[in-house]
Formats: structure tokens, C-alpha cells, sequence
């Protein structure tokens, strides 16, 4: 049953999934550990009130990303309160909680740009990588580069 749920994008159980990567050949994406997160009562009040009044929600890089899409029910709500997210967020998932998302250029085969993919399209995100980025050999991971994904 998780197994189905984390194959069609849902958050799944997280056991689970710490399962399945302990079972996963070493030569595949390096998706990134746990992460510790906290959300304030206040933030979660803005960002909820945002919704409800029909606002977006721009959410900035891939930690603050996975921490809501964790912290997220299925009504849309965001929860406060402190965890650890080992969300991985691949094509298929359902995002909740994020109408756009800023992040930093990521290298091609990076479990960062598989996540970017999810939000954008993997085949737009790819042709932009190959026809704008590529091209003119940018370089990743620098200070100040960007992509904002909708």
C-alpha cells in the first residue's frame, strides 16, 4: 500500500521509505537525509490565511519546499509545530503546498533538479537546461543563480 502511495507521489509512510532506500541500488540519485525543520504558529497562520483569501504561495528553495509539502495535510492546511522531513519529491507529486518555487541552478542528475522537475514539468525543465543553460556553460551552484519554477 506505501509503496503504491510513494510511487504515485504521496508522502507515503516515512519508515517505509527509509525502507526502500536502504533497498536501493547505490548508483541512483542522492536524495538528501532527514532534515530537521520548525513552523511557527504565526507563519503557519499567514500562509494559511494566504490560501483561504485564494493567494499563492512562492516557496524558496528545496529544504523550505520539502518542510511544507511535509507539514501540509491533504486539506491544504499547514500544520505548526517541529520534525524531520525525508520527503522526496519526484514527478507525480501532488504538491499542496507551493505554487511557485525559487531555487538555485542544480546540476543535471542531482536529486535538487528531480525535485524542480516535479513542480515544472520534467521535459520543460530539461529542454530549458539543454537550449538556455547548457549552451553557454553556465555554471551551477553559484552564488546568485536561480530558476523560478511555476
Amino acid at each position: 500500500m506505501f509503496r503504491h502511495m510513494i510511487a504515485q507521489g504521496g508522502t507515503g509512510d516515512l519508515s517505509t521509505e527509509d525502507h526502500l532506500d536502504a533497498a536501493r541500488p547505490a548508483d541512483e540519485f542522492d536524495f538528501p537525509p532527514a532534515e530537521r525543520y520548525e513552523i511557527t504558529e504565526h507563519a503557519a497562520d499567514v500562509i494559511n490565511t494566504r490560501r483561504a483569501g485564494g493567494g499563492r504561495i512562492l516557496v524558496v528553495g528545496t529544504s523550505a519546499l520539502r518542510t511544507r509539502e511535509t507539514a501540509t495535510g491533504t486539506d491544504g492546511r499547514v500544520s505548526p509545530g517541529t520534525g524531520s522531513t525525508s520527503l522526496r519529491i519526484t514527478p507525480g507529486h501532488r504538491f499542496r503546498a507551493c505554487d511557485a518555487f525559487v531555487t538555485n541552478l542544480h546540476e543535471p542528475r542531482s536529486s535538487e533538479l528531480v525535485l524542480a522537475g516535479a513542480l515544472t514539468g520534467r521535459d520543460f525543465l530539461i529542454a530549458t537546461y539543454r537550449d538556455e543553460l547548457v549552451p553557454p556553460a553556465t555554471g551551477f551552484n553559484y552564488f546568485g543563480d536561480s530558476m523560478l519554477s511555476t
